[in-house]
């Protein structure tokens, strides 16, 4: 593990079972894998932000989850302050679990419908080992930390506002002063002026705790603003990481350079020429030989991209780019 780095990724897969129909199973066919994450290699510095942004269904969610034990991985590891998390001692992995949190894309759901924001704060803070006469004050403190007030200790998740309610998810988050949170899309089901709000909040408690985050959207532009690298997914793969400046100012990827070529630009002078991709888009059943994006890549060179899986190699100034182009 290289000097710096608070967690790796190497090989990582996630492969889901899906069982087929039962005139499949009839002729003797065996069950399917949805390959959402297809070997993922990846690292996050101490104290940075690794952004990463793909389509639906690119794996980036999946990815998220298994790095912090939601899912157990197919294939790979994943290492933590230098340990292979699947070789914590049952101790051990308790103290993983405090230390990686995450937040999740809709507030409502990832929140207790029947219990107060007391009652859901309480939790965390008891796994911590606060005592419970010091819970109170403790939670007025990290309410007050995420720009709420002691008055919403005793709503219900229906009570509030969006906003409010991804507040709520990440002063739980906090309450057990994890090193590391997965930020999975947390503001994508929020308008548009409170998507800064929180991202604002996001970047004060990083700078404050000196946290530690992978932040997965959509949205190229939240990214950029709120990450120092980006990776960029395509059908269950890393196809691309660099610096968040020079990924948007000089992408190497062709799947990376349409992405870029999509966001909107009011000035005529700034204005990209749009990249349409055409060609089919494959399924994770049934991902194509060779290099994934080889059914729409505009460049595709055979017989090598056809054929052969590109690996992520450094093309210089720390980015990393999967594509034989390089």
């Amino acid at each position: 593990m290289r000097a710096g780095n608070l967690l790796e990724v190497n090989g990582l897969k996630k492969y889901f079972p899906v069982q087929r129909s039962l005139a499949s199973r009839l002729f003797g066919q065996r069950p399917g894998w949805l390959k959402a994450v297809d070997g993922v290699d990846l690292f996050i510095r101490e104290g940075e932000t690794l952004g990463l942004v793909g389509e639906s269904g690119s794996g980036k969610s999946t990815l998220g989850r298994t790095v912090v034990g939601l899912y157990e991985a197919t294939a790979g590891e994943v290492r933590f302050e230098g340990r292979p998390v699947k070789e914590l001692s049952p101790q051990e992995r308790k103290s993983f679990r405090q230390k990686v949190q995450m937040i999740f894309q809709n507030p409502y759901s990832s929140l207790n419908p029947r219990k107060t924001v007391r009652q859901i704060l309480d939790v965390p803070l008891r796994m911590r080992g606060v005592p419970g006469p010091e819970r109170p004050s403790e939670m007025e403190e990290l309410l007050e930390r995420v720009g709420l007030s002691r008055w919403h200790l005793n709503q219900y998740p229906h009570q509030l506002s969006g906003g409010q309610r991804q507040r709520i998810g990440i002063a739980r988050a906090l309450a057990v002063h994890p090193r590391f949170i997965v930020a999975d899309e947390p503001v994508s089901a929020l308008d548009v002026s409170v998507q800064a709000q929180i991202i604002n909040l996001l970047m004060d408690l990083q700078e404050q705790f000196r946290l530690t985050y992978l932040f997965i959207a959509h949205d190229i532009n939240v990214v950029h603003h709120i990450s120092n690298r980006i990776a960029v997914m395509y059908l269950g793969r890393v196809v691309e990481i660099a610096g968040s400046e020079e990924l948007l100012t000089a992408p190497r990827h062709p799947y990376t350079k349409a992405l870029i070529s999509a966001i909107p630009e009011i000035s005529k002078i700034r204005r990209r020429e749009r990249i349409l991709l055409e060609g089919t888009i494959p399924s994770p059943l049934n991902p194509p030989p060779g290099c994934c994006f080889q059914t729409r890549c505009p460049e595709k060179k055979d017989p090598v991209c056809t054929q052969i899986v590109p690996t992520l190699k450094d093309v210089g100034g720390d980015h990393f780019v999967a594509c034989h182009l390089y």
